[in-house]
């Protein structure tokens, strides 16, 4: 079962390191994602195959060392 972006943006408020790889989420709500993890100290991996790269240079952009992408 997906977790619910509410529920994960509670995780990620928390600091601790998400693994997203195996679901896929929208741009819009994997950029709020990112800021929080970013915020908190935390980290979060995300499947990249579903995005274009200008997409995934976003996500870096905000998240930088924070963020991981599984191919």
């Amino acid at each position: 079962m997906m977790p619910l972006p509410q529920t994960l943006e509670t995780l990620a408020r928390l600091g601790v390191h998400l693994d997203l790889s195996e679901h896929s989420y929208l741009p819009q709500t994997l950029e709020n994602l990112v800021r929080l993890v970013r915020g908190s100290g935390g980290h979060v991996t995300i499947n990249a195959s579903n995005f274009l790269p200008p997409t995934l240079e976003n996500l870096a952009r905000i998240g930088g060392a924070h963020v991981t992408f599984k191919f």
